[in-house]
């Protein structure tokens, strides 16, 4: 899974980099604004994830 992987979540945020160039030049376009909405919602959904693994990692390491 993403959230137990650093890997994986520096894959996406790459993956997410791309898409972010690869749409840039249809700025102007209705779909741009939806892009970016879905865009920003998975970029928050990993970092809450990675929020949570690191907290729980915290978490397991305090006896």
């Amino acid at each position: 899974m993403i959230e137990d992987d650093p890997l994986s979540l520096a894959q996406a945020r790459l993956n997410l980099q791309s898409a972010q160039d690869f749409y840039a030049v249809k700025k102007d376009a209705p779909s741009w604004q939806r892009f970016r909405q879905a865009l920003s919602a998975y970029t928050r959904a990993l970092e809450d994830k990675e929020k949570e693994r690191h907290q729980r990692l915290k978490k397991n390491l305090s006896f």
